[in-house]
């Protein structure tokens, strides 16, 4: 079993976040079905995880419910960072407080992935320093400005580093989804 943090970063497009989510849980729901017992056999157990535990209010007038807070989430295998707002400097500011969870995840053993320019939180938790990452085209700049440790690489769709996985543009979070899934189910 795979223990997936699907993070649900504050005021963003609810798409890039419930998109990843959407994707694993079907994917996961098939393959039982694949095995002849639906909703018994899983690949993946998700969780969507907000920092405080509260719901996360997106800037289309989404709602979503989590399942945990981050202090909640233990021995994670997976965290998934969807992309931030396109108004990337208030999206990045209210989003930051992610960071310090992210390196922890990471330090403890879990792969991290990111959508997008989800890659800026990871840059801000310290774990693309002296590695290649990708984000969005629009972002790269901004990412190489802010993060010059980081070796920004916006021509590629995804970078998978073993333990670092980062994708490019706005929906590319579907690839991601897909990636994830045949990287760790098959």
């Amino acid at each position: 079993m795979v223990s997936v943090a699907v993070l649900a970063p504050a005021e963003t497009a609810s798409i890039t976040m419930t998109g990843l989510f959407d994707v694993i849980e079907k994917a996961d729901r098939a393959f039982g079905a694949l095995r002849g017992r639906p909703g018994r056999d899983s690949v993946f157990t998700t969780s969507l995880v907000s920092l405080d535990g509260n719901p996360v209010r997106y800037r289309d007038r989404v709602t979503v419910n989590v399942d945990l807070a981050a202090s909640s989430v233990d021995d994670v295998d997976l965290v998934v960072v969807p992309g931030l707002d396109d108004d990337l400097e208030p999206s990045l500011e209210l989003n930051v407080p992610w960071a310090p969870w992210i390196a922890r995840w990471h330090q403890a053993g879990a792969v991290v992935a990111s959508s997008c320019s989800g890659a800026f939180l990871l840059a801000q938790a310290g774990i693309l320093d002296g590695r290649t990452a990708t984000t969005h085209w629009l972002y790269a700049e901004e990412l190489q400005r802010r993060f010059p440790m980081v070796r920004v690489t916006p021509e590629r769709l995804l970078i998978d580093l073993g333990d670092i996985i980062t994708s490019g543009g706005a929906t590319t979070f579907l690839d991601l989804s897909l990636y994830l899934i045949e990287r760790f189910a098959g």
